[in-house]
């Protein structure tokens, strides 16, 4: 792109935790579009908002699947541009938030291997 102005669209997952537990995530643009992106977090926003974290990590595909598959969207690109982009950031603060929860570190949570990340959480969900 010859001439970038590099911008963000940024989401804070705010919870009811007794800690003020907060999951911030973040996607790029180069600009103009910025604003679309957030008019597309706000539409997705219906997914997350009143949800249990719990709920959402014990079934995290079902919930990627929700983002992508808004009937009201997907028309438009769910996995390209300003719904791909949007989705994007919700999910970087669901993992921030996740990790939180875990009291680990966002990139060494990243870092676990799949099967032991979920794992932990079925045995977390199992109780």
């Amino acid at each position: 792109h010859p001439d970038p102005d590099y911008s963000a669209a940024y989401v804070v997952i705010e919870t009811d935790a007794p800690d003020d537990l907060k999951g911030c995530g973040f996607t790029f643009t180069l600009g103009k579009g910025t604003e679309v992106v957030i008019s597309a977090v706000q539409a997705l926003s219906i997914h997350i908002i009143n949800k249990d974290l719990d709920d959402i990590i014990s079934d995290f595909r079902g919930f990627y699947r929700q983002l992508t598959s808004d009937g009201q969207l997907r028309w438009i690109g769910p996995e390209k541009g300003a719904v791909h982009l949007a989705t994007a950031a919700i999910l970087n603060a669901v993992w921030d938030l996740w990790a939180k929860q875990e009291g680990k570190n966002f990139r060494t949570f990243l870092s676990l291997s799949p099967g032991l990340l979920f794992f932990e959480a079925s045995l977390e969900a199992a109780g």
